[in-house]
């Protein structure tokens, strides 16, 4: 009978391992999903910033259109300058192309870090 008992002692110090190790698998899966979380809101965060940023580069580039566009009109004798419009076009486009270069790398990341939790978990 004493043999039983410890036979059941040593099942039962096994079983409370095994639980031991799952409960710090569980643990580390869970950190690495809030680790997963704060990312991906630092990334929706950056995200938003840059598409403003967008928005904002192409309302000036239309503003700035606008008013060449308006000084010609106003003035008959005047030439449109094309060349500076174009230059100045050229310039927001990059400025604009910067930024949703930015917005992609962000999205990127986002997509890795996401692949990551997963494989984590």
């Amino acid at each position: 009978m004493h043999w039983q008992r410890v036979a059941e002692v040593e099942k039962l110090t096994q079983t409370v391992c095994e639980l031991e190790e799952a409960v710090l698998a569980g643990g580390a899966a869970a950190n690495a999903v809030r680790d997963y979380q704060r990312k991906v809101q630092e990334m929706n965060e950056e995200r938003k910033t840059l598409e403003q940023e967008v928005a904002c580069a192409k309302v000036t580039a239309n503003r700035v259109a606008t008013v060449v566009a308006n000084e010609w009109k106003d003035a008959n004798d005047k030439v449109m300058p094309v060349k500076q419009w174009l230059e100045e076009r050229k310039i927001f486009q990059r400025e604009m192309q910067q930024l949703c270069d930015k917005l992609a790398v962000a999205e990127a990341a986002e997509h890795t870090t996401k692949a990551e939790a997963q494989l984590k978990m």
